[in-house]
């Protein structure tokens, strides 16, 4: 199994979040954590009136 696999599957059961990274992604990284604090403070209502990119992954994955 890839560990891509693995973290999906770990993801799904936890109902958290799994997304990918390209080789020197530290700006989509620190967007992602960006994202992820604008969540912790203000919920799903914060998180989509982010409309970043990564705002749009994370949210796309809680559907799951």
């Amino acid at each position: 199994m890839l560990a891509a696999q693995v973290f999906g599957e770990m993801a799904r059961l936890t109902k958290g979040a799994h997304l990918k990274f390209a080789a020197g992604s530290a700006r989509e990284l620190a967007e992602l954590l960006r994202a992820v604090a604008v969540f912790a403070a203000g919920g799903l209502t914060a998180l989509a009136d982010l409309r970043t990119d990564s705002a749009k992954k994370l949210l796309e994955q809680m559907k799951k």
